[in-house]
């Protein structure tokens, strides 16, 4: 890596570590609307957040290679994959031992309100038409005290998701607060499908504040409603939009598979 790259991944840490995200946003709890209103202008706190970056080759892999008939697949979308859906294999690593941010309140895990957020993109073309994303949650006190809690989240990629997960367990790691616990973290993609318009071109989504799944966290006791991002998927620093087109242009080919849009 050379210098350049280094200062943008440098800079990625230090500025992604400290940036809270405060929003007004429409909470759900067992199909109940909770009052978020005072969610309005409230000041940018600082914390830990976890970035991590997803794997480009592994997301282009995911992809497949359809065949084009002609340069502009005969003016159809383009299809990826070619047929059904794919998984996004060990495109987001997965994180051990990360402590949880730092709250204005003081949380106890039996409290907090987890979610995960899916409006950024791998890819700036093709657009994502079906997929799914998956995040495991395991928390566990410093102390190597005995027990664990688990939560798992999950978020279509197309629509908003307003469901609210929450974590369970052993009562000692339930009962503890944020500061005396760690958690290991791993999401997956389930299910993914894109397309883009013949005369569009492939583009990885760059900027690292763009970062897709997000898991986000508010405590249901705080009477300030703040909203935490606890860890993000994001673009690796200096990362190049573009890149190969993995799909194969064949002069008349016959790839009806090509020529159907996706039903999500």
């Amino acid at each position: 890596m050379n210098a350049g790259n280094t200062s943008i991944s440098g800079v990625k840490q230090d500025i992604g570590r400290i940036t809270a995200h405060c929003r007004r946003w429409p909470i759900w709890v067992v199909g109940v609307s909770l009052s978020v209103s005072a969610l309005f202008s409230t000041p940018v706190l600082a914390y830990k957040a976890e970035i991590i970056d997803w794997v480009p080759q592994l997301a282009i892999v995911a992809l497949g290679q359809p065949v084009l008939d002609g340069e502009n697949n005969n003016g159809k979308p383009v299809r990826y994959p070619p047929k059904g859906t794919k998984n996004l294999i060990g495109v987001f690593p997965s994180r051990f031992n990360v402590e949880f941010p730092e709250t204005e309140y003081p949380t106890v895990l039996k409290d907090l309100m987890l979610w995960v957020r899916a409006q950024n993109r791998l890819f700036v073309v093709p657009h994502v038409v079906t997929g799914k994303y998956t995040c495991e949650m395991t928390a566990y006190r410093k102390d190597k005290a005995a027990g664990k809690a688990k939560s798992t989240l999950f978020t279509d990629a197309v629509v908003v998701n307003k469901d609210i997960h929450w974590f369970k367990g052993d009562s000692n790691v339930m009962e503890s607060k944020l500061v005396d616990l760690n958690y290991t973290v791993s999401c997956k993609g389930t299910g993914f499908s894109w397309q883009r318009k013949p005369e569009e071109k492939v583009k990885f989504e760059s900027d690292w504040k763009n970062g897709v799944p997000s898991i986000e966290m508010q405590d249901s006791k705080d009477p300030n409603y703040y909203i935490y991002n606890v860890a993000f998927w994001s673009p690796p620093g200096g990362l190049n939009p573009n890149f190969k087109d993995p799909a194969i242009v064949q002069p008349h080919a016959e790839n009806n598979d090509n020529q159907q849009k996706v039903t999500p």
